[in-house]
């Protein structure tokens, strides 16, 4: 076993990883140890529901990545569209 993780999100990551590749004792191990680490974890360490919450916590965390990602990219569209509009009225707008 490698070093232990520093955050959950890493924690979560290898505990993914060892379920996926039928590693429920592994997996158990990087639960306990991120448990001890992060007392306000309410699911037992080595619990189906504790791997099942590590991996939900991956799916989440990069849904919220893609979030993020998309509204800085409509933002932006915006910001142009404003700036092509309303700045540069490269299209007469009649209230304007």
């Amino acid at each position: 076993m490698s070093v232990a993780p520093t955050s959950q999100l890493e924690a979560a990551e290898i505990v993914a990883e060892d379920v996926v590749q039928d590693r429920p004792a592994a997996a158990a191990a990087v639960l306990e140890s991120s448990a001890r680490n992060h007392p306000r974890s309410r699911a037992k360490a080595g619990s189906l529901l504790a791997a099942k919450a590590a991996t939900e916590y991956l799916y989440v965390a990069a849904d919220m990545r893609r979030i993020l990602i998309v509204a800085a990219l409509l933002g932006g569209v915006m910001m142009v569209l404003w700036v092509l509009l309303v700045v540069m009225r490269v299209v007469p707008l009649p209230f304007y």
